[in-house]
């Protein structure tokens, strides 16, 4: 059979991008707004991204020979197989590059087949015959690894893609529901719900009138409780990143203070963005924790301050703050002051460290080499997402070795 003609890659991608799209508007309320976002995500990047197939050329075998009879002419036949890993359906389908010569086989399994044969009344010697299969083997895998790599190069696009697709598409619909939600709860009658139905609140944040989102809904009931949307969290980790540059400049300073000084400087810089709402040594749960931002009496931001003291001690902080956190608290931060001579070293334990913790999920992203994002499962409820930021303080002290 020829292989890569039963249809364009292009329609396949396109089909996917459609079917995504369809089975985000399908889900009920209750999956878009009960479960966490971040793993309804990794479901369809699972589930849409294409796997391009990869052969195995060194690992080919004769899969069957025989010699016979085919119109009064002796012949020798052999069908060679080669073992390959990823989608075998992508055999099918034409890349946007290609050739109007494409390749012949057969798709069994994990292999493809590849039959040969010859005259055996020639004149050929068998060696003449033997290096003409082998020849003709390795130019079919040539032709074969070629348009693998065209169909690779069009898997990739999409591929880096399908994320932020997937994304985007939960996003919009969430958004709607909520929408729909706020325009059922500002009309002054009373409504009969059905059981998915879900009611929310729009709570505006104190800071420039930024909006504060709902949060992700675990498993339950759904209440309106506040989030802080993704780019306030962003801003208030950009506020305290700001002073990383105040420290390098000025390490003499802050070389001789306690966690609790360099925790007062980062609140005078944050109550000056948050009218007074940054709060020290607050109690939140079951400990204190060292920096809380509330917005009508709810928690919005929480954040840890510990000097490094090696993995260890770097686990159990991460415990020590998600022992802090109540289910409705799902945006947190990690800051880490480090007095050792090697910065670059301690950053590179911080990376390895955490995702040793048992609730680790996935690394979000690097920021830069002293931010990185992470996202955790809740202490006490591993149906909640917590979205953690660690950030990293080089303090340099003289005397440490």
């Amino acid at each position: 059979m020829i292989l890569f003609s039963a249809g364009k890659l292009e329609d396949l991608i396109n089909g996917c991008k459609i079917d995504i799209k369809d089975e985000v508007e399908n889900w009920t309320r209750d999956r878009i707004l009960k479960t966490s976002e971040a793993d309804l995500i990794a479901y369809l990047v699972k589930k849409y991204t294409l796997e391009p197939p990869r052969i195995f050329r060194d690992r080919k075998v004769i899969d069957m020979e025989e010699e016979g009879i085919s119109h009064n002419t002796h012949g020798s036949y052999l069908r060679i197989a080669i073992p390959f890993e990823g989608s075998k359906d992508l055999f099918q389908y034409k890349p946007k590059k290609y050739t109007f010569d494409p390749p012949q086989g057969r798709i069994l399994d994990s292999t493809i087949q590849i039959s040969y044969g010859t005259n055996l009344d020639s004149e050929q010697t068998p060696e003449e015959i033997s290096e003409q299969i082998s020849k003709n083997i390795n130019s079919d895998i040539d032709r074969i690894e070629c348009w693998l790599e065209w169909v690779k190069k069009d898997c990739d696009d999409w591929n880096s893609d399908v994320q932020e697709m997937t994304r985007q598409h939960i996003h919009e619909r969430k958004q709607r529901i909520l929408k729909h939600e706020n325009i059922l709860s500002s009309i002054n009658l009373p409504l009969k719900r059905h059981s998915d139905t879900v009611s929310c609140i729009e709570v505006p944040v104190t800071r420039k009138k930024r909006p504060v989102a709902p949060p992700p809904i675990p498993e339950g009931d759904f209440s309106p409780e506040l989030i802080l949307e993704d780019k306030e969290y962003n801003y208030i980790l950009t506020v305290i990143n700001r002073l990383s540059l105040s420290i390098e400049r000025s390490p003499s300073v802050f070389t001789k203070m306690e966690e609790e000084w360099i925790r007062d400087i980062i609140l005078v810089n944050l109550n000056g963005h948050y009218e007074g709402n940054a709060t020290g040594e607050t109690f939140n749960n079951i400990g204190k924790t060292d920096i809380l931002i509330r917005e009508n009496e709810k928690n919005v931001f929480i954040a840890e301050c510990k000097f490094w003291k090696g993995e260890k001690g770097l686990l159990d902080t991460i415990d020590q703050l998600l022992g802090y956190l109540t289910w409705r608290d799902t945006k947190a931060a990690l800051i880490l002051f480090s007095k050792k001579k090697n910065f670059t070293n301690v950053l590179a334990k911080i990376a390895e460290g955490v995702p040793k913790h048992g609730n680790f999920k996935e690394e979000l992203g690097k920021i830069k080499d002293t931010h990185i994002r992470y996202l955790f499962k809740q202490k006490n409820d591993p149906d909640k997402d917590l979205y953690l930021a660690v950030l990293a303080f080089n303090i340099p002290d003289t005397t440490s070795e």
